[in-house]
């Protein structure tokens, strides 16, 4: 019972370095993304984009709103498989880009 909080103490540093690190990952991609595509950049620009950082094109697409994976991190913990960064956009009728985020999506027990 002495050892449980000192236990349970490392295990909340540890997981809290570890969102600040899926965090700085999270804030990577947001900068990188709108530093070279703004809104109304076309989906061709997109595509260059990804293409300049080695991100296989591979968007998925429901009408105007698209996905794309922009990496995969393997996580190396007893709760996570892995992390993946998603890029989602919304473009216009004229294949403008209106709209973005991006986020992670955990393979997690």
């Amino acid at each position: 019972m002495k050892y449980f909080a000192p236990f349970v103490l490392l295990l909340m540093i540890l997981g809290c370095s570890r969102e600040v690190k899926e965090a700085d990952r999270i804030t990577y991609w947001k900068n990188d993304f709108s530093t070279t595509v703004q809104l109304g950049s076309s989906y061709e620009e997109i595509k260059s984009w990804s293409l300049s950082h080695q991100i296989p094109f591979e968007v998925t697409s429901n009408e105007n709103e698209y996905t794309l994976v922009l990496e995969v991190k393997k996580e190396n913990s007893i709760v996570c498989v892995d992390w993946t960064y998603i890029l989602s956009f919304q473009l216009n009728a004229k294949n403008e880009l209106v709209k973005y985020d991006i986020n992670r999506h955990g393979r997690c027990l």
